[in-house]
């Protein structure tokens, strides 16, 4: 489960799964006590066949809107902050707005420059893996370095009943970490998405289950952080807050 409190199920989709639930078992009980048993059965068992695949379908609307969410959540972090506003004062390195107005104490012009993201890595473990894909998937908002730790992008596909949302071949900046005892995503089909779909070559599979807390596994993930964090302040930072790291979410 995306461990946001509830606060994920608060969308349509799981209100008309609650609505589908409950009007269920008021049909099923109006069937028996209208109807004969025979016919009564019939009827449970037709309405029962049709919640089963409306439930399903709303279920996997519910988790693409859950991704969609955590996504969107990811790229409001990421983006760049505002610009720094002062005061315009008229003058500036003996240059002029073009105004006659002279009166402009109260309007306000960006100074340093465009701003970039304080991001320098982004770490998704678990549900917040599949984020992490699906965010790097989308090639907006962020591009560079990521480390997925057994992310469940096989099983959050499956539920939301569609394939896993393609992301660029052979990028350095992308390191997975998979366990061969993890019940939730496989490590011999997770290394096979990412080393054969996505042409990674930086996919790492341990000895270890899915909260990935061996010794050899935190040491892994603390060299591949290291690494792909460096990577990415390679180019000299201008400010002491980039290389901030963003970690998603986990189940």
């Amino acid at each position: 489960m995306p461990p946001c409190g509830c606060a994920w199920l608060a969308n349509p989709h799981a209100a008309l799964i609650a609505g589908l639930v409950a009007g269920t078992i008021v049909a099923c009980h109006a069937l028996v006590v209208a109807l004969p048993a025979w016919a009564a059965s019939l009827g449970i068992a037709a309405v029962l066949i049709a919640a089963l695949v409306v439930g399903r379908r709303l279920v996997a609307l519910l988790v693409r809107s859950a991704v969609a969410r955590g996504v969107a959540a990811c790229e409001r972090r990421i983006a760049p902050p505002p610009p720094v506003l002062r005061p315009w004062r008229g003058r500036k390195n003996n240059t002029r707005r073009p105004s006659s107005d002279d009166d402009d104490d109260d309007e306000l012009a960006a100074e340093g420059g465009p701003q970039r993201s304080a991001v320098g890595l982004v770490v998704g473990f678990s549900w917040g893996g599949g984020v992490a894909h699906a965010l790097l998937a989308k090639r907006t908002a962020w591009t560079g370095p990521t480390l997925l730790l057994a992310p469940t992008v096989l099983a959050m596909a499956a539920a939301a009943q569609q394939r896993p949302p393609a992301i660029d071949r052979g990028s350095s900046a992308l390191a997975v970490v998979a366990a061969d005892f993890d019940d939730f995503c496989p490590a011999p089909a997770t290394a096979d998405l990412y080393e054969s779909a996505y042409g990674c070559n930086r996919v790492h599979r341990v000895r270890d289950n899915h909260v990935l807390l061996a010794p050899q596994t935190t040491d892994l993930i603390a060299r591949l952080a290291g690494e792909l964090l460096a990577s990415s302040l390679a180019p000299a930072s201008s400010s002491p807050s980039e290389g901030r790291l963003i970690r998603g979410e986990s189940s």
